[in-house]
């Protein structure tokens, strides 16, 4: 077997892998919580979403999502993010749960009034105690980074938030009966 036929062959290998982990990762996602999330996202008055590395890109995409949706939703740190207060509602994404700078965020929005919800990989972590609703999406059976994953650390994770704000998403199209179309007209035309 030559180099090229070796590494589409590992490539083939890897593909199932990750396809495989990230399918069991989100069969332990709890439905009911699901459930409660979405109504949270409902009630707020405005959503804002927290979170660092690539935990914060999967969470930032699912602000985009959301004001596709027709939702008022804010990524924290942006310049236009307006501040936060009673009603709205943080979502905080952290595989960790203890990311410095996610931990202070959820403080100050739970100081303000605002509801927290923590979804993470750690359900024991510093993150899951501030919030008032925690979404655990773990990546094996010994939490966060475990050993269950090939992939590196918090990989798993991450794929599992993003997928699992996809299926809110829909979950809330669908409850709404918002047509494609009609979130088409909302995304940006300055891009």
């Amino acid at each position: 077997m030559g180099h090229h036929e070796s590494t589409a062959l590992v490539f083939g290998q890897s593909l199932h892998r990750v396809l495989k982990e990230i399918e069991t990762a989100l069969s332990r996602a709890d439905r009911t919580v699901a459930a409660d999330f979405i109504n949270e996202l409902r009630e707020a008055k405005a959503v804002y979403t927290t979170g660092a590395g690539r935990s914060g890109l999967a969470v930032a995409s699912f602000a985009m999502r959301l004001v596709h949706l027709g939702l008022t939703a804010h990524v924290a740190g942006d310049a236009t993010t307006p501040s936060i207060g009673p009603g709205d509602l943080l979502v905080a994404c952290s595989g960790s749960g203890e990311k410095p700078t996610v931990l202070v965020l959820a403080e100050t929005a739970k100081q303000t009034g605002a509801r927290v919800v923590a979804v993470t990989a750690a359900e024991h972590s510093s993150l899951a105690w501030l919030a008032d609703l925690v979404v655990t999406l773990p990546e094996g059976r010994g939490g966060y980074d475990s050993c269950d994953s090939e992939q590196f650390m918090g990989t798993l994770f991450e794929q599992a938030a993003y997928l699992f704000f996809d299926s809110v998403v829909l979950t809330m199209q669908k409850l709404a009966d918002i047509e494609t179309d009609e979130m088409r007209d909302r995304h940006t035309n300055l891009e």
